[in-house]
């Protein structure tokens, strides 16, 4: 089964002040590595262009949680 993750987040990403990596977001932990969510899971199916990086920062993460309450 597919989950949107943004429909699991939005009530938080609506209540939250981000200011620090907060664990309402967080997906998973395994020792010192945590996986937190970041609203970065749009995709435009018909883009002819795609970058691919690294795992977003906690500056990005906060940016992101930001234009999302938009």
């Amino acid at each position: 089964m597919k989950q949107n993750l943004f429909a699991r987040f939005a009530p938080t990403i609506r209540d939250i002040e981000i200011r620090d990596l907060d664990d309402r977001l967080l997906l998973d932990r395994d020792g010192p590595v945590s996986v937190y969510y970041a609203p970065f899971d749009y995709i435009i199916t018909k883009a002819r262009v795609v970058i691919v990086g690294i795992t977003p920062g906690p500056t990005q993460m906060s940016n992101a949680v930001r234009v999302a309450r938009t």
